[in-house]
């Protein structure tokens, strides 16, 4: 299992912050943790509701392995403009998976008033 750290270092290296043959500055690391906490917490607005806690460098990545690749795209998306590196990829689509793969629709049921037109119904008469 991948660590915050792990994370943290390949969205920085996919953003070209650091390059893939240098350690990540300390710095950048502890803006980087603070960024991904802050971007997870802002996922419960965009319907993926996490039960998320700030983590730790050291802590183990908390979400399935399909999610890491699309963290990682998301985080380095979500810090290029603290370093003012443009975007190198759309990680849209990642965000739509991971609504899909989270989204929980309730079933409900709605009385046939509701959910029939007026001119729909047929009205019968009896002839007395």
């Amino acid at each position: 299992m991948p660590t915050v750290r792990d994370i943290i270092t390949r969205a920085h290296r996919k953003s070209r912050v650091t390059a893939p043959d240098e350690p990540m500055q300390a710095e950048f690391a502890a803006e980087a943790l603070d960024n991904l906490n802050d971007m997870l917490h802002e996922w419960k607005l965009r319907g993926i509701d996490l039960n998320h806690g700030d983590m730790l460098m050291d802590d183990t990545f908390p979400l399935p392995d399909e999610y890491r690749a699309g963290v990682v795209h998301m985080l380095g998306m979500y810090m290029s403009p603290t370093y003012n590196r443009p975007p190198t990829f759309d990680a849209d689509d990642f965000l739509r998976r991971i609504q899909a793969d989270t989204l929980v629709i309730d079933e409900i049921e709605f009385e046939d008033a509701l959910t029939e037109l007026p001119t729909s119904r047929r009205y019968y008469f009896s002839a007395r």
